[in-house]
């Protein structure tokens, strides 16, 4: 007995997607799609405001010259000023939105190669159940 087209068919769809899934997400869904020039400049803004807050929260009883405390070392840690939470807060929601877009791409890529692995497999199990039948 002749195997069904359709073994055929998912073993090629499935190495097709093996294959070409990352290449075609990249082409039908580049970076730029998911994450624009505009969130990266906010991205940057809040990285830029979050180093300014900490260094300006952090500056309060330092030698600047040394790097070191004014009046030794202490482990008192100011609480964070409202700006610094701000920028943090901030920083954080652009920061989660770059690793929501990155996965997002990952995912699509790693779909498509799983989905190509179970074609394929499903292929080669229905050329061989085809087989075995005779």
């Amino acid at each position: 007995m002749k195997p069904p087209l359709w073994t055929a068919l998912a073993l090629i769809v499935g190495l097709l997607l093996m294959l070409l899934g990352p290449l075609a997400v990249s082409l039908f869904l580049p970076a730029q799609a998911i994450w624009t020039n505009e969130d990266a400049e906010k991205w940057s803004q809040a990285s830029a405001n979050l180093h300014a807050a900490v260094h300006a929260h952090g500056s309060h009883g330092h030698d600047h010259s040394s790097g070191q405390a004014a009046h030794g070392p202490t482990e008192h840690h100011d609480p964070p000023t409202a700006e610094l939470a701000a920028a943090l807060k901030d920083y954080e929601a652009q920061q989660a939105r770059l690793e929501t877009s990155r996965s997002r791409q990952n995912w699509l890529v790693h779909g498509s190669r799983i989905l190509g692995v179970l074609l394929a497999a499903a292929g080669i199990a229905g050329f061989f159940r085809a087989n075995r039948s005779r």
